[in-house]
């Protein structure tokens, strides 16, 4: 499956942040505190069995996990849902915040950063899957996640709850951060006896360290609301004509069918590079959450460099270049002052014949 969303550059704070979310979106774990184990009266997977029926009866969840890295706390993820089509997730990490709004399969996203308050902001596509990086997308979707499990264990039990520890399957394909997957990971699962995931603890290691997210409670059924996200003007031709702090450009020629989606101005204080810049998306329509070329542009002097790739030359232009997973490519390079940074789900041919002909961006 193809996949790209706004988590394209590695080495940046926004980067990082969105794939941390992405990560987190959707895997949950138990935070321990269950009684020493005694006499079995269910097998694992007779457990999980019960979490998966128990999900599809819920109504709500509710929970805050706590997120560390390498052992040093980074911030917390608040979740909420109402089933079956209905989800927000709210990463904060320091002074930045990703708030991501689910609307059946879609996904809304803002975020600010310095501080800056996340509230009044509006929410724009967020294109490409989240599930490139975790198992699931939407938080109504927890109980799903057992079945990415292998090798379920009981580690203890006692007092009408059950801790269950199962290793992923694909540990690389369920969480991810930098250039690198992480090559295993595990979850411990507190469960009630009616099959009910009342806390929970994720680990992944791999070549970047170790995170963790625990949850202490996991508040089901109750009354809570998730609120939509406003429409949004996602064309800003007037924003986009007035920037003036770089060169703009544009594809010279779309792969058939594709549509610009999505320009806009953003801000210095929502950037890594502390500068404002040009965001414009194109998609194809007929497959809007797969198929997705994201550019951002900017001046040169406001570059940092993109970790984790090789060299590359399109056209005129040098630059860097990598894969993620061999699922999408994320590359910079640099044009008559302009900085061009692209997140895409298109191959490298397909790469380098769309964006090694770039023309002044026009809105027809």
């Amino acid at each position: 499956m193809q996949n790209v969303s706004r988590d394209r550059h590695a080495r940046s704070t926004r980067l990082g942040f969105r794939i941390l979310v992405a990560t987190m979106t959707a895997v949950w774990a138990i935070a321990g505190g269950a009684l020493p184990i005694g006499a079995s009266t269910s097998s694992p997977e007779q457990v999980l069995e019960r979490v998966e029926k128990f999900g599809r009866r819920a109504k709500t969840v509710e929970f805050t996990a706590a997120i560390q890295s390498n052992g040093v706390a980074v911030g917390t993820l608040e979740q909420t849902a109402v089933f079956p089509n209905r989800g927000r997730s709210v990463l904060t990490r320091g002074a930045d915040i990703l708030d991501t709004n689910f609307v059946k399969d879609q996904a809304f996203a803002r975020e600010s950063s310095q501080g800056t308050p996340v509230e009044g902001l509006p929410y724009y596509p967020q294109y490409g899957r989240s599930s490139h990086y975790v198992a699931f997308e939407r938080p109504q979707d927890i109980t799903k996640v057992v079945a990415l499990l292998k090798d379920p264990e009981i580690v203890s039990e006692g007092a009408g709850s059950t801790v269950v520890r199962g290793t992923f399957k694909q540990p690389g394909d369920i969480i991810r951060a930098g250039p690198n997957p992480y090559t295993s990971a595990h979850l411990d699962l507190t469960v009630a006896a009616n099959g009910e995931p009342t806390s929970f603890t994720l680990v992944a290691s791999g070549p970047d360290g170790e995170v963790t997210a625990t949850a202490n409670d996991i508040a089901w059924n109750s009354p809570v609301t998730v609120p939509k996200p406003k429409k949004t003007d996602l064309v800003n031709k007037d924003a986009v004509s007035q920037f003036g702090d770089a060169p703009l450009y544009q594809p010279k020629a779309l792969p058939r069918g594709w549509k610009l989606d999505l320009a806009r101005v953003l801000p210095a204080e929502q950037t890594a590079e502390g500068c404002a810049q040009v965001e414009t998306v194109y998609v194809d329509p007929k497959s809007r959450q797969q198929n997705v070329i994201d550019i951002f542009q900017f001046p040169t002097t406001c570059a940092q460099a993109l970790q984790g790739g090789e060299p590359f030359t399109l056209g005129s232009s040098q630059g860097t270049i990598r894969e993620v997973s061999g699922q999408s490519l994320l590359a910079q390079f640099d044009v008559n002052g302009t900085t061009v940074q692209v997140g895409t789900s298109l191959t490298r041919e397909e790469f380098n014949k769309v964006l090694g002909e770039l023309e002044p961006l026009a809105f027809g």
